[in-house]
């Protein structure tokens, strides 16, 4: 993989998943005071790979894919690499959400994304669903216009003013990433 050059973020995952299938992707190391995932848990590439692929059937099969954008609020939790690696993996959008949001921001959030799902961890649904309720279309239309080549939409909560969005294009979400990876080799390699 070292020097490859990747399409799409899914891309790069699948290879990495056929060079170190058996490998460590996600670990939580344990700890018994947190609220979830006490015992902690390590999954492989492999491991990961299929749950992610269930979970890309599981939006296909609800009609997702190209184009849709799909909020979520799944703090810093593997479920949320799960859920973005199966997004983009269908091409959508992932749109991820601060849990730290006051209700504006998280309203902000979701009004500009137009994302046509939001998911949720279970003790965050309640207040997700009183800021999104007054954000769709009455007659629950879909938005129209759905937008191919996005990898997601960024929002920086505003410290003076209202937050400011980015679109991510994915042909520079993987210039970056393709960049990061190289330096931390590269440097790996000196101190080898």
């Amino acid at each position: 993989m070292a020097g490859a050059s990747f399409r799409t973020l899914s891309a790069a995952f699948d290879a990495a998943v056929r060079q170190a299938g058996g490998l460590s992707c996600l670990v939580v190391p344990a700890r018994p005071e947190r609220g979830y995932l006490p015992d902690g848990l390590d999954w492989s590439y492999a491991e990961t790979a299929a749950r992610v692929e269930r979970l890309a059937d599981s939006y296909a099969a609800q009609g997702y894919g190209l184009g849709h954008r799909v909020a979520l609020l799944l703090e810093n939790r593997p479920e949320f690499m799960l859920h973005f690696l199966a997004l983009i993996r269908l091409g959508a959008c992932a749109v991820p959400v601060n849990p730290d949001y006051r209700a504006e921001d998280l309203a902000f959030l979701l009004a500009h994304s137009e994302a046509d799902l939001a998911v949720a961890l279970p003790e965050r649904q309640d207040g997700l669903a009183a800021v999104s309720a007054g954000l769709r279309d009455g007659k629950g239309r879909q938005r129209p216009g759905l937008v191919a080549g996005e990898a997601a939409v960024v929002v920086v909560a505003g410290i003076v003013d209202a937050p400011a969005a980015a679109l991510c294009p994915v042909a520079r979400v993987r210039a970056v990433l393709g960049a990061r990876v190289r330096g931390r080799r590269r440097r790996a390699r000196v101190g080898a």
